[in-house]
C-alpha cells in the first residue's frame, strides 16, 4: 500500500511541474502577443472624467473606471476631481476639452454653476456621460447612474416601517444645488405625506460631510426636539447626526439611515455591523461599465442612452456578507491591476519595431507548439486523474477491509467479555483479569478507530461502494468458510408453529461465530433464524416476514445495503424494520446506511445491552393498529397513520373481507390466494400490522356487521346470521355472548348498542 501512495504522490507532483512548465509557456505567449498588439497602428481614445469630489464612495468608482478601461488596449483615462467647488470643475472640464479628449464622463458638482461647461463641451462635438448626477439641459450623450428619487421613495418606506404615528423624523440634506439632493429629498417627501402614520419630517441642510450635521444634531436635540429616526443623504451624514445624539447621550433613543453602503474601515457597511447606523443604502457606482458604454459612443455602435442602476438595503441582518462579498470584490481588483501593472511593464520593454517583428513571428511559432502540448497535456492529466482515482479507490477499500476484518474478531472479543463482567460470578484475580481485558480491548478499539479515520474530503472516488468480498480475501489473512450453517426453511416453519408468541428476529451474517454470538444474545427473549449473506436473506425475509431483521453490510453474493433496500422497496415486507451491523463506521457510510430504508446502523464492537435495547425499542415502537377492531374503533381513524405499502394491502384485506363477509364457508387460504400472497405472508402480514390473526379479524368483522344491522334495520336474527356469513342464529348468538357479554335478542330489546357507524 504504502508504494501505492507514493506512487500517487508522486504522479501529482509531476503533474503540476508540468501544469508550472505550461504556464511558462503561456506567460512568454502572452508577452510576445502584447508585443504584437504594439505593431498594430491602432486609434488610442483618451477619456476625461471629472468628479464632483474625491470622497470614498468616488474613489470606488475611479478605480472600477479603470478595470473597465483595462478591456480596451486603446483607451487612456484622465481623472480629476473638483473637491465640491463647482466654479473649479468648469475649469477642468474647458481644460480636458481645450486638450483634446474623446469624450468626457462628468458627475456635477453644483448643477447650476457646470451645466454651461457641460454644454460647451457637447456643442463642440464631444460626446458627454453624465455619470450619477444628472443637468438643468438635455445636452449630453448618456446618463449613467441610480434614479435617487426612487432610492428617496425606498428610504422614505424604511423609515415608515421604523416608526410609530405621530414620531418625528429629521432629514439632513446632501449639499444644495446638486440633482441628488432636490431628487431624493422630493422622493421621501412624497413618500411619508402618503403615509397613514402621520410622521412630522424636520428638514436640515447638510453639506455630505460628518462634521456639520453632527453640529446640526447637537443643537437640535438641544433645543428639546426628541426625533425617533433620522434620514441623512449619505454615510457620512448619518455617523455625523449619530455623534450629534450621542453627545447629548439619546444615541440609543433613536435611528440614523444613510445612503451609499459602502464597505471597507470607517464605511457605511462597518457603522451598520457596528449598530451606528440602523441601514444605508448601496448607491451603486458601477464604475466598469462606463468605458464599454464610452467606447460604444465613441465607435459609433448602438448603446442605451438613459442606464438606470438598481441596489439594495443594508441591514445588520445582512452587513457582514455584504462587507464579505465586497472585501472579495476589492481584493479581485487588485489583482487585476497588479496584472495589468504587469502587462504595462512589459509593453515598455518592447518599443522597438524591430523587436515586435521577431516577436510576432515567435508568437506564430509558439502557437503551433502549444497548440500541440495541449493536446498532450490534456491526455497526461486524463491518464494521472484515472491512476489517482484507482490509487484512492485502492486504499479506500484497504482500510474498509481492514475495518471489517479487525472490528469482527474484536466485537467477538468485546461482547463475551462484558457478558462476562455483567454476570456478577467472578471474584478476586479472575475478576480483575477479566476487566484487564476489558480496559484493553476499549483501548484497541479507540486505536482502531484512530488508525481507520481519514479524510475522505481527499479522495476522488465513490465512498458508497461496498467492496466485494473477493477484495476482502485479497486483504485478510483468515477468511471464513462459504459452508456456513443457516436455518433451513423447516425449522423457520416451527418456529413459527411451535411459539408464535414470541417475536421473530433474522440474522444475516457471513461470519458464524457474529451469528452465534447475536443468537446468544438475543434467544432469550425472541425466536432466532439465520442467514448467511444479503440474497438468501432476502428469500427468507418475504417467505417468513419476520419482526425485525439484523444485517451486516460487506457479505458476498449481496451485500447488506442492497438486501436493506429490497426489504423496505417490497410490498410484502416493507413494514419489517431493519438494523445495520456493521465494521462501516464512518459518516458518510451511516448516511449511506439511512438512505438504504435502514432503522438503525450500529457499528461493531458493539455492547450486547445497547443492541438489545434498540432491538427493544424499534419492535414496541413499530406502532400499528393492533386495536382496530377493539371497542367501537372505525377503520378510517385505526388507519390514518398508516402510508405506503402497508397502507396498499390493509385496504386490499379490508376490500377483500367486506366482500366475502356473507360467505360462510370463506377461507383464510381463499383471502390470501385472492391477495395474491400466500397464508403464512398474509398471517406474518396482518398480525404484525393490525396485531390479530386473519381468522379473528374475520370474526370481529361479522360481529359488527350483524352489530349494524342489529341497530339499524328490522331483520330476523337468523336473517343477519345467514347475511354475515355465520350460517345459524345459534352460532351468532354465541358468539355476541363472547364479545358483547349479551345475546344478539337481549341487545336489540335493550337497545343497547355501541356507537357505530362503520364495520371496519
Amino acid at each position: 500500500m504504502k508504494p501505492l501512495l507514493l506512487n500517487l504522490f508522486f504522479c501529482r507532483d509531476s503533474f503540476l511541474k508540468k501544469a508550472m512548465s505550461c504556464k511558462m509557456v503561456l506567460h512568454i505567449v502572452m508577452l510576445s502577443s502584447l508585443c504584437l498588439l504594439l505593431s498594430c497602428q491602432q486609434h488610442r481614445y483618451r477619456i476625461g472624467v471629472s468628479q464632483c469630489s474625491n470622497d470614498g464612495w468616488r474613489q470606488k468608482a475611479n478605480r472600477e473606471i479603470k478595470i473597465g478601461q483595462y478591456q480596451y488596449s486603446n483607451v487612456d483615462v484622465v481623472f480629476a476631481s473638483a473637491e465640491n467647488d463647482g466654479r473649479r470643475q468648469v475649469a477642468q472640464i474647458d481644460s480636458m476639452v481645450a486638450d483634446g479628449v474623446d469624450l468626457l464622463v462628468v458627475s456635477p458638482s453644483d448643477t447650476k454653476t457646470v451645466s454651461p461647461a457641460i454644454e460647451r463641451a457637447y456643442d463642440k462635438g464631444v460626446p458627454v456621460i453624465l455619470y450619477d448626477r444628472m443637468t438643468q439641459s438635455e445636452k449630453y450623450t448618456a446618463f449613467i447612474g441610480a434614479d435617487n428619487v426612487a432610492i428617496g421613495r425606498y428610504m422614505a418606506q424604511f423609515v415608515i416601517s421604523q416608526v410609530n404615528n405621530g414620531d418625528d423624523v429629521v432629514e439632513i440634506t446632501g449639499l444644495e444645488g446638486s440633482t441628488p439632493v432636490e431628487e431624493r429629498h422630493r422622493g421621501f417627501m412624497e413618500t411619508i405625506a402618503k403615509s397613514n402614520k402621520h410622521i412630522k419630517v424636520t428638514t436640515l441642510q447638510g453639506d455630505w460631510t460628518i462634521k456639520t450635521p453632527r453640529k446640526l444634531m447637537y443643537q437640535f436635540l438641544k433645543e428639546g426636539h426628541r426625533p425617533v429616526c433620522v434620514f441623512c443623504h449619505n454615510d457620512g451624514e448619518a455617523l455625523g447626526a449619530y455623534l450629534g445624539a450621542k453627545d447629548m447621550g439619546l444615541e440609543k433613543n433613536m435611528k440614523f439611515v444613510g445612503i451609499d453602503g459602502l464597505p471597507g474601515p470607517d464605511q457605511g457597511v462597518e457603522w451598520v455591523r457596528e449598530g451606528k447606523l440602523t441601514a444605508s443604502y448601496i448607491y451603486p457606482t458601477k464604475g466598469e461599465k462606463i468605458i464599454p458604454l464610452a467606447m460604444n459612443i465613441l465607435q459609433h455602435k448602438p448603446f442605451q442612452r438613459i442606464n438606470i442602476l438598481t441596489s439594495a438595503l443594508v441591514t445588520k441582518d445582512n452587513a457582514a456578507i455584504v462587507d464579505m462579498q465586497n472585501r472579495e470584490m476589492l481584493n479581485q481588483t487588485a489583482k487585476i491591476s497588479e496584472l495589468y501593472n504587469n502587462i504595462d511593464r512589459y509593453i515598455n520593454l518592447y518599443q522597438s519595431q524591430k523587436i515586435i517583428l521577431v516577436m510576432a513571428v515567435i508568437v506564430v511559432l509558439l502557437l503551433i507548439v502549444i497548440a500541440g502540448y495541449q493536446v498532450y497535456l490534456r491526455k497526461t492529466h486524463e491518464q494521472i486523474n484515472k491512476k489517482i482515482q484507482q490509487l484512492d479507490k485502492e486504499k479506500i477499500d484497504f482500510f474498509t477491509n481492514a475495518s471489517h476484518q479487525l472490528r469482527t474478531p474484536l466485537t467477538l472479543v468485546s461482547g463475551p467479555v462484558e457478558q462476562l463482567l455483567a454476570s456478577n460470578t467472578l471474584k478476586g484475580k479472575d475478576l480483575e483479569t477479566v476487566k484487564m481485558v476489558s480496559r484493553n480491548v476499549r483501548q484497541l478499539s479507540l486505536l482502531i478507530d484512530g488508525v481507520l479515520s481519514f479524510d475522505s474530503n481527499n479522495t476522488t472516488v465513490d465512498d458508497n461502494t461496498v467492496p466485494s468480498c473477493q477484495s476482502q480475501h485479497e486483504y485478510a489473512n483468515v477468511t471464513e468458510s462459504e459452508n456456513v450453517k443457516t436455518v433451513q426453511p423447516s425449522l423457520a416453519d416451527d418456529i413459527i408453529n411451535e411459539d408464535d408468541s414470541r417475536q421473530q428476529i433474522l440474522i444475516i451474517d457471513d461470519n458464524a461465530d457474529i451469528r452465534n454470538y447475536l443468537r446468544s444474545i438475543l434467544e432469550k427473549k425472541y425466536n432466532v433464524f439465520e442467514a448467511a449473506n444479503g440474497k438468501e436473506g432476502v428469500s427468507m425475509t418475504q417467505k417468513y416476514l419476520p419482526d425485525l431483521v439484523i444485517s451486516d453490510i460487506m457479505m458476498p453474493e449481496m451485500n447488506g445495503l442492497e438486501c436493506c433496500q429490497i426489504i423496505k422497496q417490497t410490498k410484502i415486507t416493507c413494514h419489517i424494520p431493519v438494523i445495520l451491523l456493521t465494521a462501516r463506521a464512518q459518516e458518510a457510510q451511516r448516511i449511506e446506511g439511512f438512505g438504504h430504508g435502514a432503522d438503525e446502523y450500529m457499528t461493531k464492537p458493539f455492547s450486547a445491552e445497547v443492541l438489545l435495547a434498540r432491538v427493544n425499542n424499534l419492535l414496541s415502537n413499530h406502532k400499528r393498529l393492533k386495536e382496530i377492531f377493539d371497542n367501537n374503533s372505525e377503520w378510517v381513524q385505526a388507519t390514518k397513520n398508516i402510508e405506503g405499502c402497508d397502507k396498499q394491502f390493509v385496504e386490499l384485506l379490508r376490500k377483500t373481507v367486506l366482500d366475502h363477509l356473507s360467505d360462510q364457508k370463506l377461507k383464510m387460504t381463499q383471502v390470501a390466494d385472492i391477495m395474491n400472497i400466500s397464508y403464512i405472508q398474509l398471517y406474518r402480514k396482518t398480525k404484525a400490522i393490525i396485531g390479530i390473526t386473519p381468522v379473528e379479524l374475520l370474526r370481529k368483522a361479522r360481529i359488527k356487521r350483524a352489530l349494524l344491522l342489529l341497530q339499524t334495520t328490522n331483520l330476523t336474527i337468523a336473517e343477519i346470521a345467514y347475511q354475515t356469513g355465520f350460517g345459524s342464529p345459534s352460532y351468532l348468538s354465541v358468539c355476541f355472548k363472547e364479545e358483547f357479554g349479551k345475546s344478539p335478542s337481549e341487545i336489540r330489546t335493550s337497545n343497547d348498542f355501541e356507537d357505530l357507524t362503520n364495520p371496519l
